[in-house]
């Protein structure tokens, strides 16, 4: 009897399989002692990442997979002058992918801003 995997199934695979891949060559990375002096473990490092963006988005998950769904809240500022600057709830099915804009002065808003407060950096204690 032969069990066919879905393709779900098959994608969580790769996945798994790609981030214990990925593990295993930073790991090596961090023990190789093989280094010269043109060619140093900063260069490895740097050289195997594509692109570092920093950005003040906080992604809150909120449930995973079947579906998940998220809230993000974009922070301008830093400290006591930060505040959120857009919200959004993200629902994401399998293949479907749906981003609601939170209103600014709503209740939503402020339902979801009172709840955000717990996670943005700048405003816990």
């Amino acid at each position: 009897m032969s069990t066919t995997l879905s393709e779900s199934e098959r994608n969580d695979i790769d996945a798994q399989l790609s981030y214990e891949n990925v593990t295993k060559i930073i790991g090596d990375l961090h023990e190789s002692e093989d280094e010269s002096e043109d060619y140093t473990y900063f260069d490895r490092v740097h050289e195997m990442v594509l692109s570092v963006e920093e950005k003040k988005l906080y992604e809150i998950c909120l449930g995973t997979g079947g579906p998940g769904y998220h809230l993000n809240v974009q922070v301008n500022g830093s400290g006591n002058l930060a505040d959120i600057e857009k919200m959004s709830y993200t629902y994401l099915d399998w293949f479907y992918r749906k981003e609601i804009p939170i209103e600014k002065g709503t209740e939503e808003w402020k339902v979801w801003e009172e709840f955000a407060a717990n996670f943005v950096e700048e405003w816990v204690l």
